[in-house]
C-alpha cells in the first residue's frame, strides 16, 4: 500500500470512529462500506470505535458494531477499560445491559484492577451497580490498591450507592492495603451524611489505619469537629465554611507530600473568614500561598514558620480545634 493509499485509509478509520462517538450510526455504516477497520484504535487513547460508542452511550452503534463483529472485550491502551468500563463508569445502563447478554465479561479488570461494578460504584451509577449485582458481579472485588466498591463510593459521597451496597452486605471494616476504610474516606472527604449512616450501620469509630493514627476521632481537623459532634450530641450546628476548611487541609495536605493525619491537620484550622477568602480561586495570593508554604515546608521550616508565613499573606491560622470526648 502506497502513502496516498495508507493516509486515506487512516482518514476513513479516523472519520468512521469519529462517527461512531457521535452516534451517527448511518454515517458508521458508510465508512464500513468504505473499508473503514472496526479494531483500529485512535492514537490518544488507542480505543476502538465499540469503546467509543460505550462511553458516549449509543445504543444503537454499539448494537451495529457488535453484530458486525466488534470484539467485546477489546481494552483501550491507556487505562484498560473494555466497553462494558465505559458503559458503567457513565451510567449508561441500556448499553449495560446489551454488553453483558452479548458475553461482555463483568469480571474483567482495566489497568488500575477495577472491575465494571467498581468503577460504576465510584462514579455513583446506582441503577448500574444494582444491575451488575443482579448478574453476579462480585461485591468484594478490589483493585490494585485494595479499594472495594464501598470504600470507592464512600470516597465520592455516594450515599445512595453505600446504602445498596451495605444492604447486600459490603464490608464495613475492610480497609485498603494502608487500612483505610469506608468510615476514613468518608470522613476524609467531609460527607457528613455519610458518616453517620456509616457510624449507625455499626462503623468502628476509634479504629485506625496501618499507621495507628486514623481513628475517625484524629481523622482531621474539619471532620473531627463535624462528624463527632454529631456522632455524639446528635446535632448539626456546624457551618458550611468546616466543610470547606477541611477542602482545604486536604490539599494542602497533598501540596506538602504528608499524610491527612499528620499533627498539622490535627493542631490547626483555617478561621471561617480565611476559608472562605481561600475558597475564591480568582484570589491572586491563592496559588502563591500555597506554593510558599510548600517551599517552606521542604526548606524544613516548622509550624511556626509556617503560620508566620500564612500570617504574612493574610490567612491568619487557629489552633482552636478541639476533640470532642462527650459520650
Amino acid at each position: 500500500m502506497g502513502v496516498r493509499a495508507s493516509k486515506e485509509r487512516d482518514e476513513v478509520d479516523k472519520a468512521f470512529r469519529t462517527a461512531a462517538s457521535e452516534g451517527h450510526l448511518d454515517v458508521v455504516k458508510f465508512f464500513v462500506g468504505k473499508g473503514a477497520q472496526i479494531e483500529k484504535p485512535n492514537k490518544h487513547f488507542g480505543a476502538t470505535a465499540l469503546l467509543l460508542a460505550s462511553a458516549r452511550g449509543h445504543l444503537h452503534v454499539v448494537k451495529y458494531l457488535v453484530g458486525i463483529g466488534a470484539q467485546i472485550d477489546t481494552c483501550d491502551i491507556t487505562y484498560g477499560d473494555t466497553p462494558l468500563h465505559t458503559a458503567s463508569s457513565q451510567g449508561y445502563l441500556d448499553v449495560v445491559r446489551y454488553l453483558v447478554s452479548q458475553g461482555a465479561p463483568i469480571e474483567k479488570v482495566n489497568a488500575n484492577g477495577c472491575t465494571p461494578l467498581l468503577i460504576a460504584a465510584g462514579e455513583g451509577r446506582l441503577d448500574v451497580v444494582e444491575y451488575l449485582f443482579s448478574q453476579g458481579a462480585n461485591g468484594e472485588a478490589t483493585n490494585i490498591h485494595g479499594t472495594t466498591a464501598l470504600i470507592g463510593t464512600s470516597e465520592n459521597g455516594h450515599l445512595d450507592v453505600v446504602q445498596y451496597l451495605v444492604g447486600q452486605g459490603a464490608e464495613l471494616e475492610r480497609g485498603e492495603e494502608d487500612g483505610m476504610r469506608p468510615l476514613h474516606v468518608a470522613s476524609i472527604n467531609g460527607h457528613l451524611g455519610l458518616v453517620q449512616y456509616l457510624v449507625g450501620q455499626g462503623a468502628e469509630l476509634e479504629r485506625g489505619n496501618k499507621d495507628g493514627s486514623a481513628s475517625v476521632s484524629e481523622a482531621s481537623t474539619a471532620m473531627a469537629s463535624m462528624s463527632l459532634n454529631v456522632v455524639t450530641d446528635d446535632s448539626v450546628n456546624q457551618e458550611d465554611a468546616e466543610r470547606v476548611t477541611y477542602e482545604h487541609i486536604k490539599n494542602l495536605s497533598k501540596l506538602l507530600g504528608i499524610n491527612h493525619f499528620d499533627p498539622i491537620c490535627e493542631a490547626f484550622s483555617f478561621d471561617r473568614k480565611s476559608s472562605l477568602n481561600l475558597l475564591d480561586e480568582n484570589d491572586s495570593d491563592y496559588s502563591a500561598t500555597f506554593e510558599q508554604l510548600l517551599s517552606g515546608w521542604k526548606s524544613g521550616k516548622n509550624l511556626n514558620d509556617l503560620d508566620k508565613l500564612l500570617k504574612e499573606s493574610g490567612i491568619r491560622l487557629t489552633s482552636s480545634y478541639k476533640k470532642n470526648t462527650q459520650k
